[in-house]
């Protein structure tokens, strides 16, 4: 039998210090990717040491609750998006 795939995801978001919260036209609000950064914007508010990191893709906006959050702009300039990327994890 195969791995249970919820148990795979919350482990890979318990263990997690950063989360690379990628958003686009579609949004992000699809069920299991709005789990995913809530429960580690959960963790974040209750003291664990792990940061969302927001990265526009295509378009659209951040979620509200994230608005004030700098996101790393992968629709204008990758490279630097990228970079803005690398600095925020080292």
């Amino acid at each position: 039998m195969g791995d249970s795939v919820i148990a795979w995801m919350n482990e890979g978001v318990s263990d997690s210090a950063y989360l690379m919260l990628c958003y686009s036209d579609a949004g992000v609000m699809a069920p299991w990717i709005s789990r995913e950064w809530m429960s580690t914007l959960a963790r974040q508010l209750d003291g664990a040491n792990v940061k969302i990191l927001p990265a526009r893709l295509t378009g659209g906006e951040p979620p509200a609750i994230l608005a004030d959050i700098v996101y790393a702009d992968l629709v204008n300039n990758w490279a630097l998006g990228v970079a803005a990327l690398c600095k925020a994890i080292l």
